[in-house]
């Protein structure tokens, strides 16, 4: 059984001082100030007490601009900040009476209370947040993993598309790997000699087989599936002097004579899917215009897009009913691969939300940081104008 935490200044509990310390603020903005010589005397003191715990949170800060340095745990250090924070509060409080009397002390006093609220919704919001967490995403990464898995995800939708648009990936390195290949050509069109030799490299460890993790598998199916899927973009992939399909229509005939500048991408694409189909029947898969501009949008509305806290409203329109309707044109070899396009697409969205959580977690932030800094230059300037006309 897991041990309950120690009450102390870090456990969720402690948010009740800053509840009471909220409360007696209230109070003491309401009720009739006292002004005589020991108060005041008592409150200058405050002031001059309150200012310096409030440094301790920027000694903290500057602190962990130097975290190689073994200059105490970290845990102490944010205990220390908090405390301080705390009393700080506390000190203004008697310090001001909870009144701004200039309208220096009045900008200072909202300054501080941005700073206090801002720093409270954060530190206790992300324990809230980190506690939900588990409930709200299947598989958490951690915020420095998202990016690298986002990418991560990206090859493996190319690979399970690519296993949508062929019949399999053996017949298809191996038609790749025959001598002179006008496949291969077709695939390294355009790419550097270095390229060139690691695709072919690739699709020899397609053929093969010869993966040592699932992850090294991705990285060789999905150089495939890039090559693929430039070729597929290539307004020069049709050569009149190269190979000329069978049983071609007159529609895509007439296609074929077309000037590739005056066609569309999606022209572009569906001409030259359909180009490879007849060129390579037995190593690619009949597909349907639905079923590619489905996989098109899903690699570009959802897997290419980076990480964004507002959803993009593209993304929208990738609904389970629309990948329902796509398995019903789909062939039945061709169904599997795109079930498994479709989860990617979950853990995707499983992905954005994480992301969009961690940075909900972080967006106190925003007002913490600016507020703290303009607030220790003017405590600073308030310390040396007090010093300087009021005395110690």
């Amino acid at each position: 059984m897991a041990r309950h935490p120690k009450l102390g200044i870090l456990h969720p509990a402690s948010i009740l001082i800053f509840a009471g310390l909220v409360a007696l603020w209230l109070l003491v903005w309401l009720i009739p100030g006292v002004d005589n010589t020991e108060f005041r005397v008592a409150a200058r003191i405050c002031g001059y007490l309150g200012a310096g715990a409030m440094f301790v949170p920027y000694v903290h800060i500057v602190r962990r601009w130097f975290r190689h340095r073994d200059w105490g745990n970290n845990l102490g250090w944010l205990k220390w900040h908090l405390g301080a924070a705390y009393l700080a509060f506390f000190f203004v409080l008697i310090h001001s009476r909870g009144h701004g009397a200039t309208p220096l002390t009045l900008v200072l006093q909202v300054l501080l209370w941005i700073v206090m609220v801002s720093g409270v919704v954060g530190f206790y919001g992300q324990k809230l947040l980190y506690y939900v967490l588990p409930g709200l995403i299947e598989q958490e990464y951690g915020r420095e993993r998202l990016e690298p898995q986002r990418r991560f995800f990206l090859e493996q939708a190319r690979v399970r598309i690519t296993e949508v648009l062929i019949r399999d990936w053996k017949s298809f390195a191996t038609r790749v790997q025959e001598k002179n290949s006008p496949l291969l050509a077709s695939l390294a069109d355009g790419l550097p000699d270095a390229e060139r030799e690691h695709l072919q490299a690739a699709v020899r460890m397609v053929n093969r087989q010869t993966y040592k993790t699932f992850e090294e598998e991705i990285e060789a199916k999905s150089l495939v599936a890039r090559s693929l899927e430039r070729a597929l973009a290539n307004p020069g992939l049709w050569k009149p002097e190269g190979p000329r399909p069978p049983d071609l229509d007159a529609d895509f005939q007439k296609l074929l004579q077309r000037d590739p500048a005056t066609l569309t991408a999606v022209e572009l694409r569906g001409r030259n899917h359909t180009l490879l189909e007849a060129l390579y029947p037995a190593e690619m898969t009949p597909t349907k215009p639905v079923v590619r501009h489905f996989c098109e949008t899903v690699l570009h509305d959802c897997f290419e897009r980076p990480f964004r806290f507002r959803p993009a409203l593209a993304s929208d329109a990738l609904t389970e009913n629309r990948y329902v309707d796509t398995t019903g044109f789909a062939e039945p070899t061709q169904r599997e691969a795109l079930a498994k396009l479709w989860r990617l697409v979950e853990e995707r969205r499983q992905l954005d939300l994480e992301y969009r959580l961690h940075l909900a977690g972080r967006l106190w932030l925003l007002f913490h940081g600016p507020a703290a800094w303009a607030l220790l230059v003017l405590m600073i300037e308030h310390i040396v104008m007090s010093i300087w006309y009021g005395g110690f």
